[in-house]
């Protein structure tokens, strides 16, 4: 299949929320739509975990008017080196289709746009950008520090042992760009499901400067992570992150 011109860019702002699908999506390519052109927006340059992101996707037709008529307009996502797209679902907006994902594990990721218009019965790519984009863990500075966080696996379920993995850092880069690592400190991590159980681990230091304990979350919605160490001046910090607890399957 042709598109006459594919356009990546970055804008700012955040739209509507729409449905994220976790199972692979069977897409055939077929010929057709041409003419169509199709521009994909992210509301961000730099994506982290945990913070949602959101997705604009633009169809024009060869006479440059907006284009809708999509039974199902989608952006897929596929972990570099992995063979599995993964879908979320684009809603209409104004003209053009959005929708918001949070992205729970850093790394590469490959994008597409794939889509079902009323007058063809399949799955067909309308875009595919030709780099990945990268998404960087989840931080924060407090106490002098940066501190980075991910959790393992990335999206956690009720019931279901996680590993929470901090990164405690110098706060700015040295001549060689690196951030160095802050090691044998003394930290606590406090867990709070989302019904306010809490509970504290004191973490193993599983390489310099890298803290990990494990949890096992009681019940779904947001869970509050903290994480507290001296910081520079040898008061108490805290840094805070919130990750979202599925129901158990």
């Amino acid at each position: 299949m042709r598109i006459r011109t594919m356009i990546l860019t970055i804008a700012l702002g955040l739209f509507l929320m729409a449905g994220c699908s976790e199972n692979p999506t069977a897409v055939e390519e077929e010929d057709g739509h041409e003419d169509l052109s199709v521009e994909l927006s992210l509301s961000d340059d730099h994506i982290h975990t945990l913070s949602p992101i959101t997705f604009t996707v633009a169809v024009h037709d060869a006479h440059g008017a907006a284009f809708t008529a999509f039974d199902t307009l989608r952006v897929e996502r596929q972990v570099a080196g992995e063979d599995t797209w993964r879908a979320t679902d684009l809603i209409p907006s104004g003209g053009m289709f959005t929708g918001e994902y949070m992205f729970m594990s850093s790394g590469s990721y490959h994008l597409r746009v794939a889509g079902r218009t009323h007058d063809h019965g399949h799955m067909e790519v309308l875009h595919a950008m030709h780099e990945p984009i990268e998404v960087a863990r989840a931080h924060e500075v407090a106490g002098g520090y940066r501190v980075e966080f991910e959790n393992y696996p990335g999206h956690v379920h009720e019931g279901q042992e996680a590993t929470m993995k901090f990164w405690i850092l110098e706060a700015e880069r040295d001549d060689d760009g690196v951030r160095a690592p802050i090691e044998g400190l003394e930290v606590t991590i406090n867990c709070e499901d989302a019904s306010g159980k809490q509970e504290s681990h004191t973490p193993e230091e599983s390489e310099p400067g890298v803290y990990e304990a494990t949890h096992t979350f009681d019940g779904n919605g947001e869970a509050h992570l903290s994480i507290s160490y001296p910081g520079t001046d040898g008061e108490v910090a805290e840094a805070d992150f919130h990750i979202p607890v599925a129901h158990g399957h």
